[in-house]
């Protein structure tokens, strides 16, 4: 069985998906039977004046917003480090990048993100259109780690905006690498 890894567009499946589960519950608010929703959920909205529950879904949606934009760039690392790995891995000695790739990986211990996109950035040259790119793949993770490490707000990330920015670098990331096998 080929193992199966999580991609932006699964990442962004689960966004919709989730976010009609938060559309159900302003049903149920509504006056909708409470099929199908927690007993957890059901006692934090029970007997919520309108003011209340605007400011719970508000809330909830803030949340989705972060958590999946977490998600959604977990999923784009995991991509492009099982990329280095597969271009630096022996049996692909074959590779244009392979001498590249192979000394990032032979240092023993965490390869950081920012190490495999400067790998590219030499192996592609500086004089390449996709420079930029990688420039704002590089902007993103920074807003990340912020989330990541409690310096950021919830409010600060729009889910589709990423998913359009992650979605364009991989698209231009297939045509200078066809063999490209990230995210």
């Amino acid at each position: 069985m080929t193992e199966r890894f999580p991609t932006i567009d699964e990442a962004r499946n689960w966004y919709v998906v989730s976010l009609d589960g938060l559309r159900h519950l302003k049903r149920v608010v509504d006056g909708a039977k409470p099929q199908h929703v927690s007993e957890e959920t059901l006692d934090q909205i029970m007997f919520m004046t309108q003011e209340e529950w605007k400011a719970f879904i508000r809330r909830r949606e803030d949340e989705h917003e972060a958590f999946a934009s977490l998600a959604l760039l977990a999923a784009c690392e995991g991509g492009i480090r099982r990329d280095c790995a597969w271009r630096g891995a022996d049996s692909n000695s074959g590779n244009v990048h392979h001498r590249r790739f192979q000394r990032l990986n032979s240092g023993a211990g965490h390869i950081s993100l920012r190490s495999i996109i400067d790998a590219w950035q030499g192996a592609l040259g500086r004089d390449s259109y996709f420079k930029n790119y990688l420039a704002e793949l590089r902007g993103l993770y920074v807003d990340r780690n912020a989330l990541a490490h409690g310096r950021a707000s919830l409010q600060q990330f729009n889910f589709a905006l990423i998913y359009e920015c992650l979605s364009r670098v991989r698209s231009k990331w297939r045509q200078v690498a066809s063999d490209f096998k990230g995210f």
